[in-house]
């Protein structure tokens, strides 16, 4: 019989044959017995495509397996080796509220972030879409002199319009009104920050107006941002409009003349003095005539005593009545001049008058 380490396949054999021995590359497919040798087969050995599942052993192969291929919607998460296959997984997919940040690729993820939420204070200028963030946009504040036309919306910015002629607002803010130019004051132009006084000899009596009114002639105004125009006063005139003060009647005339019809829109003019009046130069009115004297024409400088034979006893008379010497019988008549008539006195003792009429006693 074959000692260990031998076999005898055949009858008739000299000696036993020594068993095979597989080498490294090789594995034991049958055990040697006492009458076959051990059989032994070369290891299989994987190919690029593949990757070792199981090591070789003496007593068993190398057990190889194709390497995963990474489908479509795959990445490659972990490389193929010889020693290990190919880990792949999903692509991320990105949410509704998401964009792609990063493509996908065979070798790495798709990248998402979340779009941009825009505050408050902010509207959205461009839409998030896939691939691209949403931008937003601040808000806009109407600047002063501008008022809100139009308010924001989530999609929509703000839209301002100039306030209109005779209306300002003096700060930035979204009010959707301007305020009205008081009385006094206008605003000539649109977006305005500010009214303007109207200026002297102007007024305003409304408001939001674009221009002020210009005082008529007969007034003034001294003071800008007035809404109402004085008219001038006693002995004062103005005949232009738009003033700033009356002017003073100028009163002083020739003698026998008066200053009439100052006032208003009229600076007026000298008249003659009625008969029965009279005046030296200079300011004033025309004077009546004392009595016993007279003044019988127009525009007289001064007044006339009475003449003889006459006399004046009223006042402010154009002419001089003349004297009455008749009496009746046993009267004269005496003391006819300046303002007295005179009367009919008695005959004194020692004179007579016989019959009435014209004659003095004798």
């Amino acid at each position: 019989m074959c000692t260990a380490g031998h076999f005898a396949d055949e009858s008739g054999l000299y000696a036993c044959k020594p068993v095979r021995v597989c080498t490294a590359s090789e594995y034991e497919v049958s055990a040697p017995t006492t009458s076959e040798d051990r059989v032994c087969s070369s290891h299989r050995v994987c190919t690029a495509s593949q990757w070792e599942v199981q090591a070789a052993h003496e007593h068993s192969d190398r057990v190889c397996k194709d390497h995963t291929t990474c489908g479509v919607g795959q990445w490659e998460t972990s490389p193929a080796s010889a020693a290990q296959d190919r880990v792949c997984k999903a692509h991320t997919q990105c949410k509704a509220t998401e964009y792609q940040t990063t493509a996908r690729g065979t070798h790495h993820d798709r990248e998402c972030a979340e779009h941009t939420r825009c505050t408050a204070t902010q509207w959205i200028k461009v839409d998030g879409a896939a691939f691209t963030d949403r931008k937003c946009a601040p808000i806009k504040d109407c600047k002063a002199g501008w008022r809100e036309l139009v308010a924001p919306t989530t999609t929509s910015n703000r839209r301002c319009a100039k306030c209109t002629v005779g209306k300002f607002k003096f700060s930035a803010g979204n009010e959707a009104v301007c305020a009205s130019c008081a009385h006094g004051q206008f605003s000539a132009s649109r977006g305005a920050t500010s009214c303007a006084n109207c200026a002297v000899g102007k007024y305003q009596d409304q408001y939001a107006q674009s221009k002020c009114k210009v005082c008529s002639s007969g007034q003034s105004q001294a003071r800008s941002g007035a809404h109402v125009c004085a008219d001038c006063p006693s002995g004062t005139y103005q005949t232009e409009a738009g003033q700033s003060s009356c002017l003073a009647c100028y009163t002083d005339c020739p003698a026998g003349q008066y200053h009439v019809g100052c006032g208003l829109t009229a600076k007026g003019t000298c008249e003659l003095c009625s008969a029965g009046q009279y005046k030296s130069s200079g300011s004033g009115a025309c004077i009546e005539c004392a009595t016993g004297k007279h003044a019988d024409g127009l525009g007289a400088a001064a007044c006339t005593t009475c003449d003889a034979f006459s006399f004046q006893d009223e006042v402010g008379m154009h002419h001089c009545k003349f004297c009455d010497y008749h009496c009746s019988e046993g009267q004269e008549h005496t003391g006819c001049a300046g303002a007295s008539s005179g009367a009919c006195l008695k005959c004194t003792p020692g004179r007579a008058k016989h019959a009435a009429g014209l004659s003095g006693c004798a």
